[in-house]
């Protein structure tokens, strides 16, 4: 069994902060009722792990997959802030959900996909 390091000890940050992330924003979705959001970053998370025991091209796939998924996920909410704002809606309770928290953390999730996509190659170093 090949072990994983990372290379870069902002690559293994980034990639913990951008997990837990999701994990506490699955746990706000599970108190009101939604169990989805909280199996999938589980899962997700359960597959990270599963490439790290397991070997080299699993974990590259996991990786860039989460990378993609991160990208693809900061992507869809700015079309949806897009859709809402050019329609012209003006129900209070969707214009307060596109606050500056919003802005900030889709930023930091394109960011984050953007750099776990590109450093995944070059990070990771098998033993």
């Amino acid at each position: 069994m090949e072990r994983v390091y990372f290379r870069s000890r902002t690559y293994s940050d980034i990639l913990l902060l951008t997990i837990s992330a999701f994990v506490i924003r699955s746990v706000v979705f599970v108190s009101i009722g939604s169990y989805v959001p909280i199996l999938l970053t589980l899962s997700m998370g359960s597959l990270i792990l599963l490439g790290v025991f397991t070997g080299r091209k699993w974990l590259h796939l996991v990786l860039k997959t989460w990378a993609l998924l991160l990208i693809l996920f900061g992507t869809m909410r700015y079309s949806l802030w897009a859709m809402v704002y050019f329609s012209g809606i003006d129900e209070i309770h969707i214009i307060e959900q596109f606050t500056i928290m919003f802005n900030v953390f889709n930023i930091l999730a394109i960011g984050s996909g953007l750099y776990l996509f590109r450093k995944t190659n070059r990070m990771l170093v098998y033993l």
